[in-house]
């Protein structure tokens, strides 16, 4: 498997019970539309070695998902996956509706104004509960910019570029 063919889905925080389940702290994006058997690439820093393991279910709790992996029934076997970084199959990636995006899209988009203003290339992404929210940085500033629809008024994935309508004193700082 190529790296270009990977998605960063997050990393395995800690261990959840008794029974080998492990919190991953995802970016704004959720696994719930995963299948079971779907297959996850670990990578483990320590070794730099990357190990495929297959989910076998994923719940949400409080900003994290638990996963259960196939063959991980014990919290020896789960311990060392604390701190390795989880990856998927690009193709594999539940299809998203018209106007969503995951974040690997998103990221490094140049985003400019309606009047073709500079402000900076998307670096992150956080969620507040009722929208997200996308961190533009130039060289000097940071900007938070929400991600609604009397904001964001293009996303062009082919040509890497956001077209903003800032809200008033949004740019401001």
């Amino acid at each position: 498997m190529r790296e270009e063919e990977l998605v960063w889905i997050g990393k395995i925080v800690k261990i959840h019970g008794i029974k080998g389940k492990v919190k991953l702290f995802p970016p704004s994006e959720t696994l719930h539309s995963f299948s079971s058997q779907q297959k996850l690439y670990l990578f483990f820093p320590k070794d730099k070695n990357i190990e495929i393991y297959h989910l076998i279910s994923v719940q949400s709790a409080r900003g994290t998902q638990i996963l259960k992996l196939k063959g991980i029934d014990s919290v020896e076997k789960a311990k060392p996956l604390v701190g390795c970084s989880v990856f998927l199959e690009k193709e594999t990636l539940p299809h998203l509706e018209k106007g969503e995006y995951y974040f690997y899209q998103l990221k490094g988009l140049r985003v400019y104004t309606q009047s073709g203003r500079y402000i900076g290339k998307l670096t992150d992404i956080f969620s507040t509960g009722s929208n997200d929210v996308y961190v533009v940085k130039d060289k000097y500033k940071e900007y938070l910019i929400p991600a609604i629809e009397d904001v964001v008024k293009e996303i062009d994935l082919n040509s890497k570029k956001m077209i903003i309508n800032p809200l008033e004193g949004l740019l401001e700082q």
